[in-house]
């Protein structure tokens, strides 16, 4: 490597071997560098945000799936109410705005439907259980409508509106088809059939039918 006065240290050159000259011998590669005007001020957070997104536009495809998984394996191992898995979710509902997938769509915000009502936030879980509805029925598919109709009944009854809780537990049951959606178990990590029955056998208790009440859980029992 030269070195300040190379010569006047070591004497003349033997031999001189370029950059340009391996280059031409292939045995380096030229780093490309695409030009770039840098802004190095963005004062306006609408200038920041549009940016931001020219930037990393492309990964959010790579990142969704990521943040997915890793809510619901936090679901799993840190718990329903863990910080964590809001922050998972949140991040992928935001990343799948654009996303046409509406299965996706509908697990993303049922992970997050399932935070705010274990941490409870009843407010929000409500409000997330509407939208599970809307994405069930605009897609007709009777596995999500299954389900949706599941997570809200369960939320009415926390909120101790128990008429409504019944209309749609018993709508989930109704819905529910076992040859079709047992793998409801393995996706979301319960039977939407069983928590319905469950929830189903507690509302009709809390209104004093306690014998209707008894046969939902022996019912709920037998399909778990």
């Amino acid at each position: 490597t030269p070195i300040g006065r190379t010569e006047q240290t070591f004497g003349e050159y033997i031999d001189k071997y370029k950059i340009m000259d391996s280059v031409n011998d292939g045995v380096t590669l030229q780093i490309l560098y695409e030009g770039k005007t840098a802004d190095t001020a963005l004062n306006e957070k609408h200038a920041f945000d549009t940016a931001f997104e020219d930037l990393f536009k492309e990964r959010s495809a790579e990142e969704l799936p990521i943040q997915n998984l890793l809510g619901s394996l936090l679901l799993a191992t840190q718990g329903y109410a863990a910080p964590e898995v809001e922050r998972a979710f949140s991040r992928a509902w935001e990343l799948c705005q654009s996303n046409d997938d509406a299965a996706l769509r509908f697990r993303i915000l049922w992970g997050l439907g399932r935070y705010y009502f274990v941490l409870p936030n009843p407010d929000k879980g409500l409000e997330v259980s509407k939208q599970l509805l809307a994405i069930a029925e605009e897609t007709g598919d009777a596995g999500l409508l299954a389900e949706a109709a599941c997570s809200l009944g369960t939320h009415l009854f926390h909120r101790a509106d128990f008429a409504a809780a019944r209309h749609y537990l018993q709508q989930s049951i109704a819905i529910y088809d076992r040859n079709q959606h047992a793998d409801h178990a393995l996706i979301y990590g319960q039977d939407p059939c069983v928590v319905s029955l469950a929830y189903l056998a507690w509302t009709l208790w809390c209104i004093g039918e306690s014998g209707e009440a008894s046969a939902r859980t022996v019912a709920a029992l037998q399909l778990a």
